[in-house]
């Protein structure tokens, strides 16, 4: 099944973070093509999450990267801009590279290089 927004995971998010007794470096949440036709309905909870973010200094990276589709990558992208204003974020994969077929890296890196800024 696939989420319709990333309510629930703000929502576990939140809690992690509150109970946590360790700092969270960073936090991941995956967007899936799936949500390419709602993308601001899909991302709107960012903005409960990204104020808890900002205040544990904690990094936000979004799953917007796709395999051998930058421009589905470049929407997502555009649709968190959109939501976060001016919080920074980093792109990911959707879910890891752990069951992504080796021939499908250099198209992922790629991407991921293309839609990034270097960091100073």
């Amino acid at each position: 099944m696939e989420p319709t927004s990333l309510a629930v995971i703000v929502e576990r998010a939140l809690r992690v973070i509150d109970q946590s007794p360790h700092p969270i470096n960073f936090f991941h949440a995956p967007v899936p093509k799936s949500a390419l036709d709602k993308l601001d309905e899909y991302l709107a909870p960012l903005k409960e999450l990204f104020p808890k973010l900002k205040e544990q200094d904690t990094d936000l990276y979004l799953g917007v990267v796709h395999y051998d589709d930058i421009a589905a990558t470049r929407k997502m992208i555009a649709a968190a801009c959109q939501v976060l204003g001016d919080f920074p974020f980093g792109v990911a994969t959707e879910c890891g590279w752990g069951r992504t077929p080796p021939e499908q890296i250099d198209n992922i890196m790629k991407i991921s290089a293309e839609v990034s800024k270097p960091m100073l």
